[in-house]
């Protein structure tokens, strides 16, 4: 700022008024531009979002730090963290140069290039000397304890020298602040070899404790200290007298350390003993003065300025210095990266911040492996509690501590020894420590609903897979792909292992913990203890090796949602999706219009019941008025607020006819329904089945809130409506909230976890085809619905911001969208307004569309999305399209499907980008460790992904979008998984069961970098080859699977007589025609042989197969055409059609079955398919008639088909749609309309066994 002019300007508005600009206008112009224009990747500090000035100079400057400097901001770095920040006055004029160059302004007398200067805080001069020198007297000492011989007073001096500045170099290369010494344990700095642990301050949110990387200088100086240290006890244990030495003192002579004994300890006399005196924060103090001429931590002030005028990654030196603040943490909270990558991305950066006064000496190897006989596991699962709620409860970044680098010790060594095969335990525990360490099935409920249930772990197409169910799952369960150590373990041993017999697990692991820990009392060492302490030690490793997001994600506190077990099989074992059994996803909706709303009909319903001047009678006679009326108001949508108002009111009503006095009478339902209105009006739209729990929560809390807020004589009456209304929707099964939490309202999870499919663009594109196909509307119609699917499967919009988008919403200066308030409609909460980035191809059809719109309504602000037809409102929301969509999805899918699943597969493709290709690649056994590691690393890009994405997606905080949509997460779980698991090296075992040598397997790294990376490819590519699944391994599908066990039964119908295979197949149509088996086994005249053969096959199929079958032409069910039926199957035509059918191609079949299915909504066959089924009746009794709808109806097609000679042509029909319908006529009579869909009927259920019965086909 100096460079301005004359005089220099002590605040930035003085550099405004110079030129003339007002800085308050400045200042409000430029925040409402940003606030309307905002851009969502427009970081101001990670974790925290903004509008205004301070984003820009975030921006601009690179670092928080210096944009709290230029701004005279401080609130924008952590409390604290600018006492540590130094810039100079030429560092303080660049920046302040380029921040005014964002706008344009030029500073009087500025260079046109600005040199950085080098940065020299302290005196890089000063510091380098101090730091040899330094260096130099911990190598003398070292010397110096090595060559004493018997003088123990120079031993005690040199080793207390020795201590005290082995432990302040330590603090001066960490950045620390040379306090609470105390704290550097010795497990802390030497149980692991790559991280150490410092907790240099004690904060309320434990942010002073925190793991770094090992520098290579901490090698040489954490080994040479070590060495010194037991040179120094085998000389003083020599000297002393048996009685004076003392346990610690063998102890440390040994190197047999305790985990929690202080690290930097020196000796002195203590009479004839000799004491321990841990090193103080004095002493550090005397050092960096002694050497430094500084304070103790002022290299932690070099550091941070250093940093942060380099503008390196800000992130990074929040992890090394531990400043944070809420939602700042590094790692944060619902970090989508492994924190061992952040903590990684430390060292290279410091270390070449170091290397500018620090020459380090020769790297010495890294220290001996720390013993499991001194890991204080006992401890660690006492207190991991505490850390673990940082993790389920994801709204703050996770704390960790000395037990977590305890428990990466224990669970690397446990995985290490499971790969080598060097475990002492019999199969069962092996499996269970293989899927606790290897797979990370650390929940107690997930491990006992896999131990449970023998049929859990099943083979799949690529290797094993578990199938479970939790308690809190919605509907079916969940699925994974098991990892390749786990899967090839199970390959070998499955044979082996009894997994019903569970007992001798705990106790076999309660051995083994107790062989390893002697020191322990093995009575303590229950096998219930054993299986806890191992699972908290899985739990504090995954904490640390995993993403906080995943981990969030996968706690059971959370509930968080998970993807649909089709979808979970087709991405797995590579299922076609369309293999697996049909659901119904019921009739297509029907398109009804209302001059008035349901909704204000019923207003008006309730408030003539209740007034006393109409004279409808007492309570009884007006509830008999009201459910007559009240009939006529229900629609196809349950969760609308008109069906809920009913339901409550019946509720009362059942009170009333049982003469209850706590009946509410009619007027005083009429006043409670008056004093809410204006809250139900504003949310008219909401769909209360479709809407989260968590949004019933907030809704709760908003109606709670909206009675509170009312003045005047009506207050009580609105706080009793809306204490009613609560009560009544609680009864009828919605979550909702009696009273406002008294705790934080995030730690609201979902009370139930819910299955969401996975949707990708072939999905899209054939919703699209289908939508093209079914929707009769005009064309603008027809228009908004394809665009409002491509708008909500490529942008994470509600349903109602969707619905209520207007055509002022579309920007025109920029592709994008804004999403704010307007009229009727409201947005969820303050962060639900943003503006939302668009591809330019949508941005241009929005803006086709909002012309379109715009000259079809008389609206100054019309909806893109309304109905524009006659009889429709403008502003109406247009439920009609959610409704098709819906059910074509469901029809796409084949599964279960809501809007809001559209939102979940954006919002999730926003946390986790790029995972669905590296997810398909690893189940295949192709993805290489690097390309696995990649996905989870800490970079600067992906370190807020998160963040970004709860603000694109218009959530408060990222554990929202976590909890509530990333439902791949258990997808992505298995990938952070299988990169930790890519390290680990197989054992021979696992080479002499894959049929490979360790020199084999070293050619083939050297052949290829992605085995060199992940040698597990290798072995589970050559183990589970897609062509050579062996038999006696196959899985055993669950319910949804019955291919495996129709093909079962194939195999062994082929094999029988034709005879006996007619009789069969009679047997199977009188079953699916109302009789029992035993019934139809009589008439069909089957031996007692073939009973298991057909129970099995009818027990495999679905009962919507069943009554698929069972339904009737005309929905008739009754028992004249059953019994007509049975005759029809018992007799000699019966067996003339099977002779026809028998011989036919399963293709045939299966086409000859679509034409005689009654199902709606499926496509036309051309027409070389109907000829090729109408081949199958050349040369019998027996011909096919095809009858086309009449708007469908080809008349030059038809002209060919007849020329078949088994094909006749039959008068189209009115609403049939595109499909063709057949049916059978025999040659030699006519039959009449009645006996037609009987012979369609049972040709049809014929069809059917011989397509699942003789040919294993499932797809029918």
């Amino acid at each position: 700022m100096a460079l301005w002019g004359e005089g220099s300007p002590g605040y930035l508005v003085e550099v405004f008024d110079r030129i003339g600009v007002d800085i308050n206008e400045l200042q409000a112009r430029h925040h409402g531009t940003l606030r309307r224009l905002s851009d969502t990747n427009l970081q101001v500090w990670p974790g925290q979002w903004i509008s205004g000035l301070c984003s820009a100079a975030v921006r601009v400057l690179g670092s928080e730090l210096s944009a709290a400097f230029v701004l005279s901001q401080p609130g924008l770095a952590a409390p604290g963290a600018l006492h540590y920040f130094h810039p100079q006055q030429d560092d303080l004029n660049r920046l302040s140069c380029e921040w005014l160059g964002h706008f344009g302004l030029r500073a009087h007398g500025q260079p046109d290039n600005v040199k950085e200067a080098p940065i020299d805080i302290f005196g890089n001069e000063r510091l380098s000397t101090g730091f040899r020198k330094l260096i130099a007297d911990i190598q003398d000492l070292s010397a110096s304890i090595s060559r004493n011989r018997g003088n123990e007073e120079a031993l005690l001096s040199d080793f207390k020298a020795l201590t005290v500045r082995s432990a302040a170099l330590l603090v001066f290369t960490t950045a620390s602040r040379g306090s609470r010494l105390d704290k550097l344990k010795c497990g802390s700095l030497l149980a692991h070899e790559e991280l150490i642990h410092v907790e240099d301050k004690e904060v309320a949110d434990g942010r002073g404790s925190r793991l770094l990387p090992k520098l290579d200088i901490h090698y040489w100086l954490l080994n040479g200290f070590l060495k010194a240290q037991t040179a120094a006890s085998e000389k003083l244990v020599r000297q002393l007298p048996t009685k004076m030495r003392g346990d610690v003192l063998l102890e440390l002579a040994n190197q047999d350390l305790r985990f929690d004994a202080g690290c930097f300890q020196y000796f002195g006399r203590k009479g004839q003993r000799i004491s321990r005196t841990p090193v103080s924060s004095a002493d550090i103090g005397e050092v960096a003065q002694q050497y430094l001429q500084a304070p103790r931590n002022f290299m932690r002030h070099v550091v941070i300025t250093h940093w942060t005028l380099a503008r390196m990654d800000c992130t990074v030196l929040r992890a090394l210095t531990g400043h944070a603040w809420a939602s700042a943490e590094a790692p944060g909270p619902c970090a989508t990266y492994a924190p061992t990558s952040l903590i990684a991305a430390i060292k290279a950066p410091l270390e070449q911040l170091l290397a500018t006064w620090i020459v380090s000496p020769t790297q010495s190897q890294g220290h001996r492996a720390w013993p499991t006989h001194r890991l204080p596991l006992w401890r660690l699962f006492k207190v991991q509690g505490h850390y673990r709620k940082f993790i389920t409860d994801g709204l703050q970044g996770p704390v960790f501590s000395r037990w977590h680098v305890a428990a990466m010790v224990m669970a690397e060594h446990i995985r290490h020894n499971l790969c080598s095969g060097q475990l002492p335990l019999g199969g069962k525990a092996l499996m269970w420590l293989y899927l606790v360490f290897v797979d990370g099935l650390n929940e107690p409920q997930d491990l006992k609903a896999i131990f449970d249930h023998g049929d859990v772990l099943t083979r799949g197409t690529y290797g094993w897979t578990a199938r479970w169910r939790r308690e809190a799952d919605r509907r079916n369960g969940r699925l994974i792909a098991l990892q390749a150590p786990t899967s090839l373990f199970l390959e070998s041993h499955w044979s082996s292992i009894s997994i019903d017999a569970k007992e001798s697990i705990g106790t076999d692991l309660a051995r083994w913990l107790t062989a390893i820990q002697p020191n322990h009392p093995s009575k303590d060492c229950t096998p219930d203890r054993a299986k806890a302490i191992l699972l908290a030690v899985a739990s504090l490793w995954s904490d640390v090796a995993i993403p906080s997001a995943l981990q969030t994600a996968y706690s059971t506190d959370t509930n968080a949602p998970f993807p649909s077990l089709r979808s979970a099989e087709r991405l797995v074992n590579g299922f076609n999706r369309h293999t697996l059994p049909i659901t119904t996803s019921g009739s297509r909706p029907s398109l009804v219009h209302q001059s008035e709303s349901a909704l204000h009909r019923l207003l008006k319903l309730i408030h003539k019941v209740g007034d006393n001047q109409q004279r409808l009678g007492e309570q009884k006679a007006r509830a008999a008025y009201f459910l007559g009326h009240a009939a006529s108001l229900r629609g196809s949508n349950d969760g609308s607020w008109t069906n809920a108002l009913i339901k409550a009111i019946q509720q009362n009503i059942e009170l009333i006819q049982h003469g209850s006095r706590k009946a509410l009478q009619f007027s005083s339902l009429s006043t409670y329904v008056s004093s809410i209105t204006d809250f139900i009006i504003s949310r008219q739209n909401l769909n209360l089945l479709e809407v989260e729990e968590n949004d019933l929560q907030v809704l709760s809390i908003e109606l709670l809130e909206h009675a509170r807020r009312k003045d005047g004589p009506t207050k009580s009456d609105v706080q009793s409506a809306a204490f009613w209304l609560l009560r009544s929707l609680e009864n009828q099964g919605f979550r909702v909230l009696l009273h406002p939490p008294a705790s934080s309202f995030w730690r609201l999870r979902p009370g139930r976890s819910r299955p969401v499919p996975v949707i990708d663009a072939t999905d899209s594109d054939a919703a699209q085809t289908m939508l093209s196909a079914t929707h009769t509307a005009t064309q603008l119609n027809h228009d908004q619905l394809h665009l409002l699917v491509d708008l909500l499967q490529q942008v994470p919009l509600r349903w109602m911001e969707a619905a209520t988008l207007d055509t002022t919403h579309i920007l025109l200066g920029r592709p994008a969208l804004r999403v704010e308030p307007s009229g009727f409609s409201h947005t969820k909460s303050t962060s639900s307004t943003r503006t939302l980035e668009l591809p330019a191809a949508l941005h241009g059809r929005l803006l086709d569309l909002a012309r379109r719109v715009s000259a079809v309504s008389s609206s100054n602000r019309p909806l893109l999305f309304s109905e524009a037809s006659s009889g429709s409102d403008d502003e109406a929301v247009p439920s009609r399209h959610n409704e098709d969509l819906a059910w074509v999805m469901r029809c796409i899918l084949e599964d279960d499907f809501r809007i809001h699943d559209l939102r979940a597969n954006v919002v999730s493709s926003l946390i986790f980008p790029g995972w669905r290709k590296t997810f398909d690649r690893w189940v295949r056994h192709q993805a290489s460790g690097d390309e696995l590691r990649g996905q989870f690393e800490h970079s600067s890009q992906s370190a807020w992904s998160a963040e970004r994405a709860s603000v694109v997606a218009g959530h408060s905080h990222p554990v929202v979008g976590v909890s509530y949509y990333a439902f791949i997460w258990p997808f992505l779980r298995c990938l952070a998984l299988a990169s930790l698991n890519a390290h680990l090296v197989p054992g021979s075992e696992f080479l002499r069961h894959a049929s490979l040598s360790s020199a084999a397997l070293d050619k083939a790294r050297q052949r290829s970098s992605d085995t060199a990376s992940n040698p597990w490819n290798h072995l589970a590519s050559k183990r589970f080859h897609r062509d050579k699944l062996k038999g006696s391994n196959t899985p055993q599908p669950p319910t949804l699977h019955t291919p495996t066990v129709s093909m079962a039964i194939a195999d062994q119908a082929s094999a029988v007589a034709p005879v006996e295979e007619l009789k069969q197949h009679r047997s199977l149509c009188l079953c699916s025609s109302g009789l029992p088996l035993e019934d139809s086994m009589d008439m069909a005249r089957i031996e007692p042989h073939h009973r298991d053969a057909l129970n099995t096959y009818l027990a495999s199929l679905s009962s919507q197969d069943l009554e698929s079958l069972r339904k009737r032409e005309g929905g008739s069910s009754g028992q004249r055409s059953a019994a007509a039926e049975i005759d029809l199957i018992r007799s000699q035509a019966f067996e003339d059609l099977f002779k026809v059918l028998a011989p036919a191609a399963p293709h045939q079949l299966r086409r000859l079955l679509v034409l005689l299915s009654s199902r709606s909504g499926r496509d036309a066959l051309p027409e070389s398919s109907l000829s090729e089924v109408a081949g199958i009746f050349d040369g019998g009794d027996f011909k096919l008639e095809v009858i086309f709808g009449q708007r469908h109806f080809d008349a030059g097609a038809a002209a060919r088909l007849s020329a078949c000679k088994s094909l006749v042509m039959g008068q189209p029909v009115r609403d049939q749609g595109r499909a063709q319908r057949a049916f059978i006529l025999q040659r030699s009579s006519e039959l009449s309309l009645v006996a037609k869909a009987r012979w369609r009927s049972v040709a049809a259920q014929l069809t059917f066994h011989l397509v699942r019965y003789k040919f294993g086909q499932s797809e029918t």
